[in-house]
């Protein structure tokens, strides 16, 4: 393939019996079939990998589909992306193409250090937003020179100490509405065949996760006020409903307490 694969060498304690011509004229056809016999097996075990693969594509596809609550279906969607690509560790993100940043939704359990938390920002100087903006996928198969250093989500919370990684836009049309980060503790655990698997996965989980994000966002904006964003009406009598719910459900007692402030 125009490239070295391995070398091959022959040694015998009683020393080499055929001339010097002989084995420039026989060793390199040896060598040859040898390599084509390596192929042929790395090619099997690469089909073989990416069978698993797309068995397991098509197991957390209808997985997906079962999914209810945005929580939920955030988690699936990020451990079904490490089903698929081979991953050990990963995280989801929320990404808001107006505004140009994102929010850390999903972080899996195990994840290195250092680990992002839930909520957090994402800003537009990272490497999730670069690939938010292009829509192109990001694979380091050798990721331990970004470790701690590059500004992974953000300024401050960098890449984690990883062999491998991968961040995958998840698009709804032209827009990205958000990323998923993945990566292994060793180098190459990630490849790019494994990419197109996952990326077919995100593909089919981005039209349900914008259906829920939206049910979220529109639910959020019921129950607080537009301008300030604190609590309105509606969410405190949803509450008091509750809790007076609750009081004749286990037989207790419930208070109302109010204060007025004084300008």
């Amino acid at each position: 393939r125009g490239r070295a694969g391995g070398a091959l060498g022959l040694y015998s304690p009683e020393g080499v019996t055929s001339s010097r011509a002989d084995l420039k004229f026989w060793l390199p056809r040896h060598a040859k079939r040898a390599a084509q016999f390596v192929d042929l097996d790395l090619t099997r075990n690469e089909v073989a990998r990416q069978n698993y693969r797309l068995r397991a594509l098509i197991r957390d596809a209808h997985r997906l589909q079962a999914a209810g609550d945005p929580e939920t279906l955030e988690r699936e969607i990020t451990d079904s992306a490490l089903d698929v690509s081979g991953a050990e560790f990963g995280a989801l993100v929320r990404w808001d193409y107006e505004q140009e940043r994102g929010t850390i939704c999903w972080v899996t359990p195990g994840y290195p250090a250092p680990v992002p938390e839930i909520g957090q920002i994402v800003d537009g100087d990272s490497l999730i937003a670069d690939v938010c903006r292009n829509g192109e996928p990001a694979l380091w198969e050798d990721a331990r020179a970004l470790s701690g250093k590059a500004p992974l989500f953000s300024a401050t919370v960098s890449a984690p100490y990883s062999g491998s990684l991968a961040i995958l836009a998840v698009r709804r049309g032209p827009p990205t509405i958000g990323a998923v980060v993945m990566g292994t503790l060793e180098p190459g655990g990630i490849r790019p065949n494994d990419l197109r698997t996952t990326k077919l996965l995100m593909h089919l989980a981005a039209s349900a996760l914008e259906a829920a994000w939206k049910i979220e966002l529109v639910s959020r904006r019921s129950v607080t006020d537009v301008l300030t964003g604190l609590w309105n009406r509606r969410h405190f009598d949803d509450q008091l409903q509750r809790v007076h719910g609750e009081t004749d459900r286990y037989g207790e007692e419930s208070a109302l307490a109010c204060f007025v402030c004084e300008p």
